[in-house]
This record gives structure tokens, C-alpha cells and sequence, in this order.
């Protein structure tokens, strides 16, 4: 009902345990980060079929969507209360209007409006991360990408990704593969930390993982990563997990970058170990 209304910027959070279109949403940032160029030659949302694989797994596997609201923000990213008013780092009500007047006049300042972009998304990016929610193929990825990434540290990104995604089509597929048993020791060492993380509010987790053992938790990732991908993200075969798909486990693993977890010493190969 105001002539002018005040703008608000309310973040949020969308988890689910499987992505439609991981494999380009993949696909796209690796080629604009530096990988080879190579052609995408379809879109899965334009295969009917594969959407509606993809809704029927969702639905046999009780998975849920989780989304998240965060505290709702004004322009330049500053908090704001249940009255709408702008708070100060102290909590103090604000006028945010004074942030664009010149000489008591709003005015546009490019430089000045730069700032107060890069302000908000720096807010935004704070607050995403402490909405994030976390679910079963998260962990799994994460912790097995990490362990990848320590028994091979000479290799970049890029190496590490072609090396692993040609190793499991070699009888030789030790670059791919990882001792299951390795994997659920690191996969509780994880849990054990976000679990914390989650407590101090820094971060959310998936219902199914308030009180599940390392051993369900990759029982549950496996189950999904096998559901609908052309290539399932992760294998186990007896006692070993094997990468069918290194780019989707890079996607899934993403989900846990920023958070410091990549030094906690019990994602390293049991052999780096002292």
C-alpha cells in the first residue's frame, strides 16, 4: 500500500540429494574455469523421458526438497527486523536511505554503487552458506573427492578428472577406486564435523543424518547416485567404492567447499597418514 516501497533481498536455500541437470551444469562451469572445449549435444529437459526417470526415482526414494529462508536483508546488506527496519551491526534501527544521498539528495555514484553490490552478494553469500542443508550425496562426494584428491596430489583438477574418469575403463582402476572401508572411516570423521557445524548453526542438515551411522549415511548416497544419472556417480563393489562419473562427483562434492573442511586430517588416505 506504500507509494514507494522498501526492497528486500530474503536468500534462499534449495537442497535435494539429486540434480536434473548435473551433468551440464558440470559440463559448463569446467569449461568456463579452463578445461578443453567440447560440445554439449543435448539438454536433458529436452527428453521427456529422462524427466519423468528422474521424478519417479525422487519419489521411490523419499527424498525431499528442503528450502530455506534466511534473514531477510535491505539493498546494501544489512539485517532487517520483523518491522522491515534496516539494523546496524549492533542492532540498531537505520535509515538506509542515507547510504546513496548526496549534498541530502539521492543521487547515482557508480563507484559508490559497485560497493554496496559486492557488500550485498559478500551478506548473500554469508547467509546461503549458514541456510545450506546437506544431505547423504553430499557427504559421500565430498569425502570421496577429497580422499581422490590426497593419494593423488601432483595431479590438477583437470588431470585428477581425466585420470579417474579414464581409470575405470582400465583393468587398473586404482585411480578410481577407494577402500570402502577407508571411505566410511573419513565418511564419520565428516559427520562428526558437520554434525558440529550444525549445532553452532553454521550449516543444516538433511533430517536423515541427525543420527544415521556413517555406513547408512553411504548406504543412502549409493542408493541415489545409482538412480538416474547415465552413469552412476559412485560404485561398491564388495569392499570397494569405484568413481563411475568424476565431473558429478566434483557437482555433489561442491556442496561442502568453503567451509574448511577440505584440512580436517581424517579426509586424507590412510597412507598419507602418519
Amino acid at each position: 500500500g506504500h507509494e514507494k516501497p522498501a526492497i528486500y533481498i530474503v536468500p534462499c536455500s534449495i537442497a535435494y540429494p539429486l540434480v536434473l541437470e548435473a551433468e551440464h551444469l558440470i559440463e559448463d562451469h569446467l569449461q568456463e574455469q579452463g578445461r578443453s572445449r567440447y560440445i554439449i549435444e543435448d539438454d536433458e529437459f529436452s527428453q521427456p523421458r529422462r524427466v519423468l526417470q528422474f521424478v519417479s526415482n525422487v519419489l521411490s526414494m523419499d527424498a525431499r526438497i528442503t528450502v530455506r529462508f534466511g534473514q531477510a536483508l535491505d539493498p546494501f546488506g544489512n539485517p532487517v527486523d520483523d518491522e522491515g527496519r534496516s539494523l546496524d551491526p549492533r542492532g540498531r534501527p537505520i535509515d538506509p536511505a542515507r547510504y546513496v544521498m548526496i549534498d541530502g539528495q539521492p543521487a547515482h555514484l557508480e563507484q559508490r554503487d559497485a560497493e554496496y553490490t559486492r557488500e550485498l552478494g559478500t551478506a548473500l553469500i554469508r547467509s546461503l552458506h549458514r541456510e545450506n542443508v546437506i544431505t547423504s550425496t553430499h557427504l559421500l562426494a565430498f569425502c570421496v573427492f577429497r580422499l581422490l584428491t590426497h593419494a593423488h596430489p601432483n595431479l590438477d583438477l583437470y588431470r585428477l578428472l581425466r585420470q579417474v574418469d579414464s581409470s575405470g575403463t582400465d583393468t587398473d582402476a586404482s585411480t578410481s577406486s577407494l577402500s570402502a572401508t577407508e571411505v566410511e572411516r573419513a565418511l564419520q570423521q565428516l559427520l562428526d564435523d558437520v554434525r558440529r557445524m550444525a549445532s553452532e548453526g553454521s550449516i543444516h542438515l538433511d533430517d536423515e543424518l541427525d543420527s544415521a551411522s556413517a555406513a547408512r549415511v553411504m548406504q543412502h548416497a549409493l542408493r541415489r547416485f545409482g538412480s538416474y544419472h547415465h552413469r552412476a556417480v559412485i560404485i561398491r563393489s564388495s569392499d570397494t567404492l569405484t568413481v563411475g562419473d568424476p565431473e558429478l562427483l566434483l557437482y555433489y562434492s561442491n556442496r561442502l567447499t568453503g567451509y574448511d573442511l577440505e584440512r580436517t586430517t581424517g579426509y586424507q588416505s590412510s597412507e598419507a597418514q602418519p
